[in-house]
């Protein structure tokens, strides 16, 4: 049966591509610029040089900022989508799906984007945090060699920070869903 939760899932995430894609392009901006400023952070390099502490200090307050930040951005991009998807989701419900089976649809379609957008960030987070610290390298006078390393703490500290938003998301969904009967959810389009 979860096979088929599955199916449902990848086909609304295909067939509402045009809405889906701005959802997964923030996570997979936002889940790369977290890993770099983390990767950064943690930068061995960086302890070692005069002001060392106050760059880590001013890092770590950069991705405080950051993190909170990229909550907002995929919380506005998610509601953003729930609001084009309430009338197909009233349709499944009065089609006869019950609501835990509503979920179960989205909670694969969250499992989806949450590998999509960590798997893809993490990548794309590991190519540029190389060139990121050159040009911090660069700002700050180092004549150093920077070698190439993929932070693990930070691709751990970026998949649990991601994973937490995208409960949190799929929690607040539910609870919408749940709340909204199927007649308000086919014209909430509409409002």
């Amino acid at each position: 049966m979860n096979n088929l939760y599955r199916k449902l899932a990848w086909i609304n995430i295909k067939s509402n591509k045009h809405f889906y894609l701005p959802y997964l392009l923030a996570g997979i901006v936002s889940v790369m610029m977290f890993y770099c400023m983390r990767a950064m952070q943690g930068n061995k390099g960086l302890k070692g040089v005069r002001g060392g502490d106050i760059l880590g200090f001013i890092l770590t307050l950069g991705l405080i900022v950051i993190g909170f930040f990229v909550c907002i951005l995929l919380f506005y991009t998610n509601s953003f989508i729930m609001k084009r998807r309430k009338k197909e989701l009233g349709v499944y419900n009065i089609l006869g799906m019950e609501k835990r089976h509503i979920a179960k649809v989205m909670f694969w379609e969250m499992i989806v984007t949450f590998f999509i957008s960590v798997g893809v960030g993490l990548l794309l987070g590991v190519l540029f945090h190389k060139f990121l610290t050159m040009f911090l390298y660069y700002l700050t006078g180092l004549e150093e060699q920077i070698p190439f390393y993929i932070s693990k703490y930070g691709c751990l500290q970026t998949a649990e920070l991601f994973g937490g938003i995208y409960i949190a998301t799929f929690c607040y969904n539910f609870m919408k869903i749940q709340m909204a009967n199927p007649i308000e959810l086919l014209r909430s389009a509409n409002t």
